[in-house]
Order: C-alpha cells, then sequence, then structure tokens
C-alpha cells in the first residue's frame, strides 16, 4: 500500500507532510501582525473569513528566515481541532510513496522529535515532519486567541467543502478534485506513440510504470499545452489506472464550499465555458476568476 504527501521545500531542504492534514496550500499573501509574534507565530490571515495563525516553521526547524519569493507558499493543515499555516519556500510535488520506503528516524539526535519518518524512495531523500511535535507548544496561544473549539468545528462541518488541485493550462483554470490526484511531479521525458489521438502527448515512465500523458488544450482548443520550468504532470488514478494531465503550472490546493460553485444552466450567471459539459464536473468561481473542476473519467475514457 502507498501513502501521499505534499513535499516542499524550507532552505534547499526537503521535507513533507502527509496530505490527509493538508486543506490547502495558496500563494503567499501580507500578514497580518500581531503584537507578541515571541512564539514563531509571524502573524494571521482571512481565510474565507477563519483566522488562521501562520507559523514560521524555517525558525522552529532551525534554519535561516525564509525569503518571500514567488514561488513562496502557505500550508494551510489540520491539526487536531484547529487549523494552521506553515510557510515554505515552494511545493515541489505530490508523491505516493510505498510504505517499504517510509523509514524512522534512526539517529539520535534532537530534530528526532520533530522528524516522524524518513522517504527513502527513488529520486526522493525527505524528512516527514511531526507536526503534532512542532505544535505543541503553540496549541494553548491558538485556542485561546483564534477560532478554533466546538464553534470552529461546527463550523467546517457545515461547509461540505471540496478540495481540488487548481492548474492553469494555456487557455483556461482547471482544477482535479484531490481523491483523483495521485502525484504531482516535474515534467518527465515524453515518447510519443505513432499514429495516435493527437491529445494523447506521448507516454511516460513514473518508476517503472509506464502512463500515457494527456494535453488538455489539444482536446479542448486544438492547441498545445506550453511546457515550461514551471510545468508539472498530475497523475491520477481511474479504475486503479494511472494517467499523467500536463499542466502548464499548479497554483494551489485548494477548498470550496456550495456557496462557490456555478450553475451553468442558471441564466443569471453569465458564464462562457468553451468546453463540452461531459467533460465538466462542477464550475467554481475563484477570486472572479472562473475554475473548471474536470471530469477525469470522462475525459480518460472519452
Amino acid at each position: 500500500s502507498e501513502s501521499r504527501f505534499i513535499l516542499f521545500e524550507i532552505c534547499e531542504q526537503n521535507y513533507a507532510l502527509e496530505i490527509e492534514k493538508i486543506k490547502e496550500i495558496m500563494r503567499y499573501t501580507e500578514l497580518s501582525e500581531i503584537p507578541d509574534n515571541e512564539n514563531n507565530i509571524e502573524g494571521v490571515i482571512n481565510l474565507r473569513g477563519e483566522v488562521i495563525p501562520i507559523i514560521n516553521l524555517s525558525k522552529i526547524i532551525g534554519l535561516q528566515n525564509i525569503s518571500i519569493t514567488d514561488a513562496t507558499r502557505i500550508i494551510i493543515l489540520m491539526e487536531s481541532d484547529y487549523k494552521v499555516g506553515f510557510i515554505v519556500d515552494k511545493v515541489n510535488a505530490v508523491l505516493s510513496v510505498a510504505k517499504s520506503d517510509i523509514k524512522e528516524p534512526s539517529f539520535l539526535i534532537s530534530s528526532r522529535e520533530i522528524i516522524k519518518n524518513i522517504i527513502n524512495a527513488k529520486d526522493c531523500l525527505a524528512m516527514v515532519l511531526n507536526t503534532s511535535k512542532i505544535l505543541s507548544g503553540f496549541e494553548e496561544k491558538i485556542r485561546s486567541d483564534y477560532n478554533t473549539g466546538d464553534e470552529f468545528i461546527g463550523m467546517d462541518s457545515k461547509n461540505d467543502e471540496m478540495q481540488v488541485v487548481i492548474f492553469e493550462s494555456d487557455n483556461q483554470l482547471m482544477a482535479i478534485n484531490i481523491t483523483d490526484v495521485k502525484e504531482i511531479n516535474k515534467v518527465p521525458n515524453i515518447v510519443p506513440l505513432p499514429q495516435e489521438r493527437e491529445y494523447i502527448k506521448g507516454i511516460a515512465n513514473l518508476r517503472g510504470e509506464i502512463i500515457p500523458i494527456f494535453d488538455l488544450d489539444k482536446l479542448f482548443y486544438q492547441t498545445q499545452t506550453t511546457i515550461n520550468d514551471s510545468s508539472r504532470i498530475i497523475i491520477v488514478e481511474i479504475g486503479n489506472k494511472k494517467y499523467g494531465i500536463i499542466a502548464k503550472k499548479v497554483l494551489s490546493v485548494s477548498s470550496f464550499g456550495d456557496k462557490d460553485i456555478i450553475e451553468l444552466n442558471n441564466e443569471e450567471n453569465e458564464i462562457n465555458v468553451d468546453i463540452e459539459k461531459r467533460y465538466i464536473k462542477s464550475v467554481l468561481k475563484k477570486d472572479e476568476q472562473v475554475v473548471i473542476v474536470l471530469n477525469t473519467s470522462s475525459i480518460i475514457h472519452q
């Protein structure tokens, strides 16, 4: 069996968090400062009405301060009964890891308490952080100062949230439900297939497994997705088989509630979508932009 992780960097060192803890991954946004930040709480953000404390993870780990760049991200995670954000230099991938490649740390050093496991897989060596240990010194302050406890849990449970990976194509913001996503990786070498449908870019080797790669811009708009250093392959699993989808750029992992879903058939919504409805699971509105949540099963089996 496998476990899924978000892989990220702090000061050029590789770390990981279990994906089931992750609520969102967002671009860095300016923080509202708080008077007392001696506990490495750098500030707070307002995330759709929730006040989220943001932790300086690099200080806790004992590294230098993070320099804010275009690649800087805030990882929002759920710990016990509260949400908290970690600032990281960059998010690299979503990765599925075999249980046999997850090792307990054997070294007897002080960092062992905050290092839960070590991922030692092909082309990947990363430390899985123990968030409960990292946050043990913050829990009392977070619970007393921010929106947590029964009130918070009740509010959260009312919102039947959908969690998606949002990415750019050349023509449209698109999204895939996080439950369908196995991995997100850098674009591998893609071998073209002769006499194949044009939107199937070719095949790639994913750690010994051969998977077909789909170009959605070619399928939807008859153009090719631009591939650059920011491009990624989103690996989805449909019916126990893996497929790759080219993303010009992966933007975030975000949560949406029912209020964010746009009804395409509602005449009051002036939304023009140039994609056949059979390929669309739902349409969301994010910061005044339309995001198409894809029906990956229909795309793969069409």
